[in-house]
């Protein structure tokens, strides 16, 4: 197998993998939200699920191998008025918490029967978007927006 087939190889393998986690992170059961005790608890739960798809969205644009996908990125991200630097120092950023999350409250990321770990997620996605209002200074706000829910 040619180096470029493999690579073509890999990357279609990688997308489909992306989508499948994608897809069974919006299907999982894991993200319906527990039946609250409190009205903390149902702030909580709220928080954790409205900022678990708000890293769902990031993740599978920028966290893509996918070159069609990562064109859609760096459009996305030109759109907001970031550089193709910053656009790959996003990926860069967003897959560090993807594989962080992992660990650390992998119900975000739709582990089926994995308890929803609020604190970790908001210390996760905390860094997250601390390392992403460095990598894009005044386009911060924008960024936040993409990609379109």
């Amino acid at each position: 197998m040619s180096v470029k087939r493999s690579y073509q190889h890999r990357s279609v393998v990688g997308a489909a993998i992306a989508i499948a986690l994608f897809v069974a992170t919006m299907t999982s059961p894991a993200l319906a939200s527990p039946r609250p005790s409190s009205a903390l608890d149902t702030m909580q739960s709220t928080s954790w699920t409205q900022n678990g798809a708000w890293f769902q969205r990031m993740m599978y644009v920028f966290a893509s191998g996918n070159a069609p996908i990562q064109q859609a990125a760096t459009a996305a991200g030109g759109n907001a008025g970031l550089t193709d630097t910053q656009v790959t120092a996003v990926s860069r950023a967003v897959r560090a918490a993807w594989v962080h999350l992992m660990t650390a409250d992998p119900a975000t990321l739709g582990r089926v029967g994995a308890v929803p770990d609020a604190s970790a997620q908001a210390s996760v996605l905390g860094e997250l978007r601390g390392s992403l209002s460095s990598i894009a200074g005044a386009r911060y706000a924008s960024l936040l927006t993409l990609p379109p829910g």
